[in-house]
């Protein structure tokens, strides 16, 4: 089971969400310096009524309405429920597994 300060992992297995964010958490580019696109975002999907986040990246989305997702989290001393996201598994309305979203390393 993943750790991460001690906190152990809990499971979602194959549900779909109900919302999806993608908000900016660095100061906005002008299309001249690149743009937003790979600007540092925090990613937030609601499942079950309850919020899941996860480290920066950039604004291209990891999930879709249409998809079934499943992924291990924990939850802070905060109380946030953060997504391991190396545990994100996604599959779309077809059934294909698919991977979304910019997984490249935040620097």
């Amino acid at each position: 089971m993943a750790e991460l300060h001690g906190a152990h992992s809990r499971i979602i297995d194959d549900v779909q969400i109900q919302a999806y964010v993608a908000v900016l958490k660095e100061e906005c580019r002008q299309p001249s310096n690149g743009g937003n696109e790979n600007s540092l975002h925090q990613h937030r999907m609601k499942v079950d009524g309850k919020w899941y986040s996860w480290p920066p990246g950039g604004s291209k989305k990891w999930v879709f309405p249409t998809d079934r997702v499943s992924f291990r989290y924990i939850v802070t001393p905060e109380g946030y429920r953060h997504v391991l996201t190396e545990t994100l598994e996604t599959v779309d309305k077809h059934g294909n597994t698919v991977v979304r979203g910019d997984r490249s390393p935040v620097q």
